[in-house]
């Protein structure tokens, strides 16, 4: 008989939450944790949700994706970045392995996933990063999402956007609806009989923490104090958040291995750095016209031949040079690439905080990191503070900013996110450690006995009790 998987992805879904200082509040999580093995799961470079599960789900890194963050450069030009869609994965992800052995997967949202993969044998639901009022392509067969909905009476939630809103008391309510959808669902399905695996990838931790970290963490330079209205709301998602996770203990099927997993944690958004004003500032980077305020990246005149560096803002900044020959207006002679490379390497690890104290700033270049580099890597990938701040991309601001520039935004992520398994590994039940999310999919192919890519970064690293 073939064995069967339920993958449960939390996005965002943080260890220090569910491990440590919600522990008590939440029953099923120590259910689970007292009944199999469980520990924090390091992510990938870059730990942001559209590479991260696309690593996890294929065992092939960033780099050998060519999937560098939501957006990638499609060229050596300067246009503004494409989003990454569920085609530019050009490796097999763990459903299309297991359809080419005859195994029904029922894949709900894992990104990138539209537009929606054909299965032979199963089915799937589109990620995210569904265009709103998408008709066509959102699932497949057309089906399964039509039955599904019929099921659950109501249209299916690829999202909550906005979500860097100051409307929270309504994002609040879409982020519960959403949940509530999304577990019904699986809860539904779990108790259909003809699946291997199932696997869903649930954005409401992601964007409850975007949202409403700084009201309930006083380690936020941004927390208001604990009798802000919105204080109690991180606790009491994470307990419904539980409550939803003891209606899948109970249905799950006793032959069904259960995974809980986050692609990334969180952590309290201390800040942003406007890497592009830090460029213009130091010289690298050359404007037509300088503006008098704030001004996002895609509305600015750079001149090109007179710039050696720019940025893209987000969770890290991906810098690029300005290399003659490759770029279109390149002025960087390819023999001083790296002197240029290092020197804005160490020039970048040695800009202080906001308040001239010491950061902890990493920046590596690409092939540091990843087996191969395909597409258009940056030249250099910066963690401000090693993730204490995230890349603002704005030009004519300020280089230090209290927040986001996109919008209200409490939290940054994290490098370690949440593993929970129903059944302990062979190294025994509890906590466990050195877990990475690269090694889920092939752990995954080997527990299904199929050969894993031998070129994949991951390794079939985990192995269950029988």
């Amino acid at each position: 008989m073939a064995k069967r998987v339920f993958v449960l992805g939390l996005d965002c879904l943080a260890p220090r939450l569910v491990f440590e200082q919600f522990r008590a509040q939440l029953p099923h999580f120590r259910r689970l944790m007292k009944q199999g093995s469980w520990g924090l799961l390091r992510s990938v470079h870059p730990p942001i949700t559209v590479p991260a599960w696309a690593c996890a789900t294929s065992g092939y890194d960033a780099g050998q994706l060519g999937l560098y963050g939501f957006r990638n450069r499609a060229g050596h030009g300067y246009e503004q970045l494409s989003l990454a869609l569920a085609p530019q994965v050009q490796r097999p992800r763990l459903w299309e392995h297991l359809d080419g052995r005859e195994l029904r997967c029922l894949v709900l949202g894992v990104p990138p996933l539209f537009p929606v993969p054909r299965l032979a044998h199963g089915a799937a639901l589109g990620c995210f990063l569904t265009p709103e009022g998408e008709q066509t392509r959102w699932s497949e067969p057309p089906g399964f999402g039509a039955e599904l909905q019929r099921v659950l009476g109501t249209a299916w939630m690829f999202d909550v956007a906005p979500f860097r809103t100051e409307k929270r008391g309504e994002l609040l309510q879409r982020i519960y609806r959403m949940t509530q959808q999304h577990f019904d669902a699986v809860c539904h399905l779990l108790r259909q009989p003809d699946w291997h695996l199932l696997f869903l990838v649930h954005m409401g931790p992601d964007r409850l923490h975007h949202a409403f970290w700084q009201f309930f963490d006083p380690e936020h330079p941004q927390y208001p104090g604990r009798d802000n209205p919105w204080a109690a709301a991180v606790p009491e998602y994470y307990q419904f958040l539980d409550r939803q996770l003891g209606r899948v203990l109970d249905a799950l099927p006793p032959d069904v291995l259960l995974l809980v997993v986050s692609d990334h944690g969180a952590r309290p958004l201390e800040g942003g750095i406007a890497v592009n004003q830090w460029l213009l500032e130091r010289g690298y980077l050359v404007l037509k016209h300088r503006p008098e305020q704030p001004t996002p990246w895609a509305k600015v005149q750079v001149d090109w031949p007179r710039t050696a560096a720019w940025s893209e803002g987000g969770y890290y900044a991906r810098v690029f040079l300005n290399v003659q020959g490759r770029e279109p207006q390149g002025m960087i002679p390819p023999a001083e690439y790296e002197v240029w490379r290092t020197r804005l390497a160490g020039e970048m690890e040695a800009l202080p905080g906001p308040d001239g104290e010491p950061v902890p700033t990493v920046v590596f270049r690409p092939e540091e990191l990843f087996q191969q580099c395909r597409g258009v890597a940056p030249d250099l990938i910066c963690y401000w503070g090693n993730l204490r701040f995230r890349s603002v991309g704005t030009v004519g601001g300020p280089i230090y900013w209290q927040g986001n520039d996109t919008g209200p935004d409490g939290a940054n992520h994290d490098w370690d996110g949440v593993f929970l398994s129903s059944r302990p590994l062979q190294q025994g039940g509890g906590e466990v450690t050195g877990l990475q999310l690269l090694d889920l999919g092939p752990s995954l192919l080997a527990y299904f006995g199929l050969p894993v890519p031998k070129d994949a970064a991951g390794k079939p690293c985990w192995h269950w009790q029988e």
